[in-house]
């Protein structure tokens, strides 16, 4: 025969959602049937129960279980059947929950204050998170229904990045048409395709590179403006109307097209210098319009 071990943690103190899945390992263990005496039921929580947990057991349990003789005002033996335990079971479970209304307000975090997909958590593990809280909202105190899988949808949608959202509006895709396996698939597809689309932009034509000139810092592009003015500052590329050439105005020519250094005639008089410095005949007297 085969034999399955199923364990459970004692448990001592915590939040109330700590409080349902350890309530839900040990309904488990009840469920294989290894006690099937409402006694034996009592008994093992006084085994997998410590500290404050024991103690709010054994007030909720002696409550629910013993009642008072009208006649000689002392408590009576404790009637301890499936029923007692299952409504001392059901309220200890709800004394690690002291809010009022809490399971309506647990409906209103999830439609209001779920906003975004937390960075580094897929869509798939983000909706298995969504539907777990909402399967817990039976065991609060004021417990309703969880909520159905369209409105899960719904906020699996909401809560999806823009430009997918997007395409899937593109595309003319109505997630509600579909399950929630589906829709996931279907944002995994666009994650893919999205991922496929900017690594060919990058390696492609450089479209990668050219939003990160976009997304300069402003001190950034300011330093830049300052070093190409600087630049154009030592190469003399100023506006036409601030050039100058001595040598045009000397010699004739237009003076304000350019620089004395980057006038024609200086290397020509250079050259001619040159030579009848060679041929011994002094000072040039030639025309160089």
């Amino acid at each position: 025969n085969n034999i399955v071990e199923v364990s459970v943690p004692s448990f001592e103190c915590g939040t109330f959602e700590e409080a349902i899945v350890w309530q839900e390992r040990v309904n488990m263990i009840i469920a294989r049937k290894p006690v099937q005496k409402p006694d034996d039921m009592f008994a093992l929580m006084d085994v997998v129960m410590t500290g404050e947990a024991k103690l709010r057991w054994h007030s909720i349990s002696k409550a629910i279980t013993v009642q008072r003789d009208p006649d000689t005002d002392e408590d009576l033996p404790p009637v301890r059947t499936q029923a007692t335990f299952k409504a001392s079971w059901t309220k200890w479970r709800h004394s690690w929950c002291d809010i009022k209304n809490a399971a309506k307000k647990q409906k209103r975090y999830m439609r209001n204050a779920l906003t975004r997909v937390p960075n580094g958590c897929t869509p798939r593990i983000w909706y298995s998170r969504l539907k777990q809280l909402s399967n817990y909202l039976p065991a609060y105190p004021d417990g309703c229904h969880p909520l159905p899988e369209d409105e899960l949808i719904e906020l699996l949608v909401a809560n999806m990045p823009r430009e997918q959202t997007q395409m899937m509006r593109n595309a003319r895709w109505e997630p509600l048409d579909h399950s929630a396996t589906e829709v996931l698939d279907y944002y995994e597809q666009l994650q893919t395709n999205q991922s496929s689309l900017r690594a060919k932009g990058k390696n492609g034509d450089g479209g990668e590179k050219k939003d990160d000139e976009q997304k300069k810092q402003p001190s950034q592009q300011k330093s830049n403006r300052n070093k190409r003015k600087r630049r154009n500052e030592d190469t003399h590329e100023d506006t036409p109307a601030e050039k100058k050439c001595k040598l045009c105005e000397l010699f004739g020519g237009k003076s304000d097209s350019h620089y004395t250094e980057q006038c024609n005639k200086r290397r020509k008089i250079s050259s001619l210098l040159d030579q009848d410095r060679k041929s011994g005949q002094g000072k040039p007297n030639r025309s160089f319009q």
